[in-house]
């Protein structure tokens, strides 16, 4: 089910029209012992207020502002009903994230664009068969590289498998990696306080190690480390979201970075 999509953020009509309505079909769905998913829709792309026979939103500042909203309002829903929600508006946030030049929107700045109907088509593949969309070969006339990214978007936004960064102490300081995204070769800086046994690291999104980068004991002072975007054995990887973690000594930190050939 899925909800106009200004009623979500908009108080009076969220609690006086979309959750009655809500649980009304809900009733109807459960007595013929089937399930109701919700279809959490997407911000708008610059946020803004809107109103609705006399009562208005608050006032959007951009898309992130937005998207707090719905998704408070659909998880709320969900919550209560026991029913499942198919995240896509949080993936359009995962996907925007990892890269601000995506274009997930129509000129309208609300209707999904090609990219963002994939986005949200790979969020209900991963919620309704509880699989990943990673390597599906249908790409809707994207390019490979795209719709790989978009459906490891998804899939971390459902599945919710994003590396806590861990706290990092004083002695040392990891750095995001240039260029990011890349398609050849990315550089990974970072600054060691003290000598170190370090062990730097590059995983795939399912947290399979993928290359050694660094692994010994180093001295203080700043690093970096150029990775070519093959594995241990010197083959090269696929386009996706990989994941690099530094250890040193008893401290780690981790990072996310984006290979698109």
């Amino acid at each position: 089910m899925q909800e106009h999509s200004l009623y979500p953020t908009i108080e009076y009509l969220r609690y006086n029209s979309m959750y009655p309505a809500a649980r009304l079909l809900d009733s109807i769905i459960t007595e013929y012992n089937a399930s109701t998913t919700f279809f959490m829709t997407w911000g708008w792309r610059y946020g803004g207020q809107f109103e609705i026979d006399g009562h208005s939103s608050p006032e959007f500042v951009d898309y992130f502002h937005m998207q707090d909203t719905m998704t408070s309002a659909y998880t709320q829903i969900a919550d209560e009903l026991s029913a499942v929600l198919s995240p896509a508006g949080n993936a359009f946030a995962t996907a925007l994230t990892w890269d601000s030049t995506l274009n997930l929107w129509q000129n309208d700045n609300y209707h999904p664009s090609l990219e963002g109907s994939y986005l949200a088509a790979c969020v209900f593949y991963a919620t309704l068969f509880d699989e990943s969309p990673v390597g599906l070969p249908y790409t809707a006339g994207l390019s490979i590289e795209v719709a790989t990214f978009l459906q490891e978007a998804a899939y971390e936004t459902v599945t919710d498998i994003e590396r806590e960064p861990v706290n990092i102490p004083l002695s040392f300081e990891l750095y995001q990696n240039y260029p990011n995204p890349f398609n050849a070769n990315t550089i990974i800086k970072y600054d060691l306080q003290n000598d170190a046994e370090v062990v730097l690291k590059i995983y795939d999104i399912l947290g399979r190690e993928v290359k050694t980068l660094v692994n010994g004991d180093q001295t203080s002072g700043s690093k970096s480390v150029v990775w070519d975007g093959k594995d241990n054995n010197g083959r090269g990887v696929s386009s996706g979201v990989y994941f690099y973690r530094i250890q040193a000594d008893n401290t780690a930190d981790c990072k996310r970075l984006v290979l698109l050939k």
